[in-house]
């Protein structure tokens, strides 16, 4: 068995490794792939019996898809141009309303479907968060308020 300790040392190192990688690799990646390259290495990490591996896919996943915030907080400011404080406020509210629900929906969705099947639900909800963002356009000029 693997101690605790142990465990959170490996994660911590991977997602520093994770993070550095981001910041070297970033102007040699799409941008929209941040956010797949993440998701799938979450399935992947969750299906990894080596324990070491799957913390290194999961710390991983988590680089890609930071290195996709970026964009998403330049598109809220640069669509709501008069007021981008008030836009980065609902964003954020989104995303921590985002973690609210699933302390309540991770516990309910967990025995039912174990680990692997509650991963591959909530990768499922963002992808349709990435689909939604296709529909947003920038390229109009703003309104005035």
């Amino acid at each position: 068995a693997v101690s605790h300790l142990v465990l959170h040392i490996v994660a911590t190192a991977a997602l520093a490794l994770a993070g550095m990688s981001m910041i070297l690799i970033r102007e040699y990646i799409p941008k929209r792939w941040g956010v797949y390259g993440g998701l799938s290495l979450v399935m992947i990490g969750a299906n990894l019996s080596n324990v070491y591996l799957a913390i290194g896919a999961l710390s991983l996943s988590v680089g890609f898809i930071s290195a996709a915030e970026g964009p998403f907080w330049a598109t809220a400011t640069s669509l709501v141009r008069t007021n981008p404080g008030a836009a980065g406020g609902i964003l954020n509210l989104m995303g921590n309303l985002g973690g609210v629900v699933s302390i309540w929906a991770v516990p309910r969705m967990r025995d039912p479907l174990g680990w692997t099947g509650l991963f591959a639900v909530w990768a499922g909800v963002a992808i349709v968060a990435c689909l939604l963002w296709l529909l947003v356009r920038v390229d109009r000029e703003p309104t005035a308020a």
